[in-house]
C-alpha cells in the first residue's frame, strides 16, 4: 500500500484551496465516495497550511465516529447535542441577528407550546383544507421539518449514528433549544446583547462510549495513534501542537497502524515522497519528522521499540534572503493602534469591539502571545502594592508552554482606562462570552477565533506583507524595542515567556516593582 498525504491542493480555476483526502477502504461504503474535497476557503498558501490542519482534526474526527458504527445516547448527551446546535444557531448569527427569520419562528413555538398566543395566519384557510391539516398540525410539521435537518447536518458532520430511540431522544431535546436560540437571535436583532440567562442549562457535550460494543485491540499497547496520544498527555502538549501532528500520524498510520513495523528505510521512502510532492522543507522538517521522531523517542523510553526510525533521517533547509518573520515596523504600528480606539461598527459583538479595542495595545505593551490576551479573564488582573499585573496562565485556556507568570501593565494602558474596562466586566473571560461557544474543542477554541478575527482586521488596514504575522508581529516587535531601550535580558525573556537563556537565569524571583521597571522603559505609542 502507498502512503497518501494530504496536503492543501490549490484549484486549477479558481486558485483556492482545497482540503483533499482519500477515504479508507473499510469507510468507502458507508461515506459513499473514495475521496473527500473541502474548501479552505482561502488563496493564500500560508493560511491553507493552517486551515488544513483544522480540517485534517475535524475528518479524523468523524472517521473515528463512523467506525464506532451506531451508538446510544443517554438524555444528559441528548440535551448536549441540543446545547451544541443552540450555540452554533446564536454564533452563525450574532454579527447580523436580523436576517434570521425569529419572528416566525416564536410563532410556531407559541403554536405548539402556547396555542393562545398564535396571532399569524400562516395559510390560507383555502390552502389548508386542501391539504386536510390544521394551522398547528401545519406548524407542527414546520418545525419538526425544521429540527431534524439541524440534527441530521450536526449529525452527519462528525460521523455520529445514532440507533433509533436515541435519535427520537435527541429529536426532542432539540426543539426547544432551537426556539430558545431563535428567541435570543431575536432579542439581539432588537440590540439587547445580554448574555441569554438559560444557556448554560446544557451540559457539555462528551461523545458516547462504544467500548461495550467493539473488541479489544489485540495491537492496542503498540497503536501508533494510542501511543501518541499517550505521548501527548504526559507531555502536555499545547492544543496547536496535537491539532498539527496528530493528522500527520493519522496518516503513518494508514500504512503502519503498529508503531513496530516502521522501519528507518521506510522513512527516508516517507520523506523522499514528501519532497517530492512539493512540501517546504521545513514544513517536512518541522511538521512531519518532527512528529513522527518525537513520537518514536517516547515510545522507545517506554521500551515499546527498541530504537528510533527515524533517527538520522534529516532535511537541510536553507532560508532565503527575506524568509524569517518579522516585527511590526513603527509605521505600521502608527496604523494599527489608532485603528484600534476608533469606533466600530454596532452589528459587532461588545466582546468582539472590546477585543479590536484592547488586543493591540495589550500585545504591544506586554509582548505576551495573542492567544494568552484574549483568553485572559477578570481575575487575571490583580494588584500588588502599587502595582497591576496580568496572570498569564494554562488554567485561562492553552499556552504554547506551560509557564506561568506575571506580566505588569504598562503605566499608559492604565492612562487610557484598561483597569477600569476590566473591573465593570462580568467575571469569567474578558473578550468572549463562553456561554455562546458552539462546541467544547479547545482546538476550535473562543479565544482561538477571537485571534483570528482580529487577525483579519488588522489585514483589511493593509498589512499585506507575509512576512508579518497579524498578531505575532507585536511579539517581535516588542523584542526589538526592549533590547533598544536596554531592558534586562532576563527579564525580558521572564515577560515574554521565553526559555531563560542560561541555567543562572532560572535562579529567583521576578518582584512586581522589577516587572514594572522593565516595562515602564518601553516608550509610549503616543498617536491617539
Amino acid at each position: 500500500m502507498v502512503l497518501r498525504m494530504s496536503r492543501p491542493v490549490r484549484h486549477k480555476t479558481t486558485g483556492i484551496y482545497q482540503f483533499r483526502k482519500r477515504v479508507p477502504d473499510d469507510l468507502r461504503q458507508v461515506i459513499g465516495k473514495s475521496e473527500v474535497k473541502v474548501s479552505l476557503k482561502t488563496r493564500d498558501p500560508a493560511e491553507a497550511q493552517i486551515e488544513y490542519f483544522r480540517v485534517a482534526a475535524e475528518i479524523a474526527d468523524r472517521w473515528n465516529n463512523l467506525r464506532n458504527g451506531q451508538v446510544s445516547l443517554t438524555k444528559k448527551q441528548a440535551f448536549a447535542i441540543a446545547g451544541e446546535i443552540y450555540r452554533k444557531i446564536v454564533s452563525e448569527n450574532e454579527e447580523n441577528p436580523e436576517k434570521i427569520p425569529a419572528v416566525s419562528a416564536i410563532t410556531r413555538y407559541n403554536a405548539i407550546f402556547n396555542p393562545d398566543k398564535v396571532k399569524i395566519i400562516v395559510a390560507a384557510p383555502s390552502v389548508l383544507e386542501k391539504i386536510g391539516k390544521t394551522p398547528k398540525e401545519l406548524i407542527k410539521e414546520l418545525v419538526i421539518s425544521r429540527s431534524k435537518k439541524s440534527l441530521d447536518d450536526y449529525l452527519g458532520s462528525r460521523g455520529i449514528r445514532l440507533d433509533e430511540d436515541s435519535y427520537k431522544l435527541a429529536l426532542e431535546c432539540l426543539h426547544e433549544a432551537i426556539f430558545q436560540a431563535s428567541e435570543h437571535v431575536f432579542r439581539m436583532a432588537k440590540g439587547d446583547y445580554r448574555p441569554d440567562p438559560e444557556a448554560d442549562r446544557f451540559p457539555p457535550w462528551e461523545a458516547p462510549t462504544t467500548k461495550q460494543n467493539k473488541p479489544e485491540d489485540p495491537t492496542k499497547e503498540f497503536g501508533l495513534i494510542a501511543i501518541f496520544d499517550e505521548y501527548s498527555k504526559e507531555y502536555n502538549h499545547s492544543v496547536a501542537t496535537r491539532d498539527r501532528w496528530r493528522p500527520i500520524l493519522c496518516g503513518v498510520a494508514e500504512v503502519h497502524p503498529d508503531i513496530r513495523t516502521i522501519d528507518q528505510d521506510w522513512c527516508f521512502e516517507w520523506r523522499d515522497r514528501l519532497i517530492a510532492k512539493g512540501l517546504a522543507l521545513s514544513t517536512v522538517k518541522d511538521g512531519y519528522l518532527a512528529a513522527l521522531k518525537s513520537t518514536c523517542n517516547w515510545a522507545v523510553q517506554k521500551r515499546l521499540i527498541e530504537r528510533n526510525p527515524v533517527e538520522g533521517v534529516q532535511v537541510k533547509v536553507r532560508l532565503k534572503k527575506g524568509q524569517s518573520q518579522r516585527g511590526f515596523t513603527t509605521e505600521e504600528a502608527n496604523l494599527i493602534l489608532p485603528a484600534a480606539v476608533q469606533k466600530f461598527k454596532e452589528n459587532l459583538s461588545p466582546e468582539h469591539r472590546d477585543a479590536r479595542r484592547w488586543l493591540p495595545w495589550l500585545c504591544a505593551y506586554t509582548g505576551a502571545r495573542v492567544g494568552e490576551i484574549a483568553q485572559l479573564r477578570k481575575k487575571d488582573l490583580r494588584q500588588v502594592g502599587d502595582v497591576w499585573l496580568l496572570w498569564i496562565t494554562p488554567e485561562a485556556g492553552t499556552q504554547k508552554t506551560i509557564s506561568e507568570r506575571f506580566v505588569a501593565v504598562h503605566p499608559h494602558l492604565i492612562e487610557q482606562g484598561f483597569i477600569d474596562f476590566v473591573k465593570n466586566k462580568q467575571d469569567g473571560p474578558l473578550f468572549f462570552d463562553p456561554r455562546r461557544a458552539r462546541n467544547s474543542k479547545r482546538s476550535n477554541s473562543q479565544s482561538r477565533k477571537v485571534s483570528e478575527r482580529v487577525g483579519a482586521w488588522v489585514r483589511s488596514l493593509g498589512i499585506k506583507d507575509k512576512r508579518v504575522w497579524p498578531n505575532h508581529g507585536w511579539r517581535h516587535r516588542f523584542k526589538t524595542v526592549a533590547r533598544k531601550v536596554k531592558m534586562d535580558p532576563g527579564t525580558r525573556d521572564y515577560l515574554q515567556g521565553h526559555v531563560p537563556h542560561n541555567e543562572a537565569e532560572e535562579y529567583g524571583e521576578y518582584e512586581p516593582d522589577v516587572l514594572y521597571g522593565e516595562i515602564a522603559k518601553l516608550p509610549r505609542y503616543d498617536v491617539l
